[in-house]
């Protein structure tokens, strides 16, 4: 018994004994750190050898690019543009890249671009390159990633500027609906207005922008103030319905189909003796 108890007691004190690790030092007494020059020189010869390659297959680009381009085509090369129709050497050069920082997948004579890193993509004057497509034919979309999301251009008239704005007015349209949908009427209003200024001819926007609602104070739901602020009339006890104005194209979906005295418009007001 005792013999057990010393073996414990041993192993105690062998256990609290510090260790202690022989390593090999990495300097000793009287070194010197050597010289790196030679290696930082080399890595700057590198650096600068793949810049100048870069370079050269960049101008090799160019070349290629705007030696059988079509006028169109050419148009929007010089200005940094992607375009319908391009090939992908007149992809690269617009983006300013080399197929080094694309992810390139062929099937067939067609092909899908797209950036290597999201961090880094590449870029033309209008934003940051999602995606392009490339047919038998050359490009037959692309799309920009932007704040409000992914943006197709499948078409010449998507590439304008009026198919640039009906794009972005279709996004602040989902965003009102979505607002709608969650209550907050003033902040879908805000929407469907900078939609309706985008895109002022089309009817489904006009008839948002529209809507016929009021406040408690019968105020627009366009103006509030202190006395009648945009919390009272988001709230459902708040709000009361009012005719549309005469030239809306159709009445609210949420109208009820009978009218009271006050929710009419004065002079409006139809009955015997009226």
């Amino acid at each position: 018994m005792r013999k057990k108890y010393l073996l414990l007691a041993i192993l105690l004190v062998v256990g609290c004994v510090p260790k202690k690790v022989n390593e090999e030092p990495i300097l000793t007494n009287d070194d010197r750190v050597p010289d790196s020059s030679a290696t930082v020189a080399d890595a700057s010869d590198r650096a600068a050898e793949n810049q100048r390659e870069a370079r050269e297959r960049h101008q090799e680009l160019q070349a290629e690019a705007l030696a059988t381009c079509e006028p169109r085509v050419c148009e929007a090369v010089v200005r940094g543009e992607l375009a319908i129709g391009m090939n992908e050497s007149q992809v690269l050069v617009v983006t300013g890249t080399t197929e080094e920082a694309w992810s390139i997948r062929w099937s067939g004579e067609s092909a899908v671009m797209s950036p290597l890193t999201i961090a880094d993509a590449p870029h033309d004057v209008m934003g940051d390159v999602a995606m392009v497509q490339i047919a038998p034919a050359g490009v037959s979309r692309y799309a920009y990633r932007e704040p409000s999301g992914i943006r197709l251009v499948a078409s010449i008239d998507d590439a304008s500027n009026e198919g640039r704005a009906r794009a972005m007015a279709a996004q602040l349209v989902r965003e009102g609906d979505d607002q709608a949908a969650a209550g907050d009427f003033v902040a879908a209003l805000d929407r469907y207005d900078r939609a309706s200024l985008l895109d002022p001819g089309d009817p489904m926007i006009d008839t948002r922008s529209r809507w016929p609602w009021t406040n408690s104070c019968g105020r627009s739901r366009r103006c509030c103030s202190t006395s009648c602020s945009c919390t009272a009339w988001n709230s459902r006890s708040s709000r009361r319905r009012v005719r549309p104005p005469p030239d809306s194209p159709r009445q609210s979906p949420w109208r009820s189909s009978g009218s009271s005295s006050s929710n009419a418009r004065p002079g409006n007001r139809s009955g015997p003796g009226r």
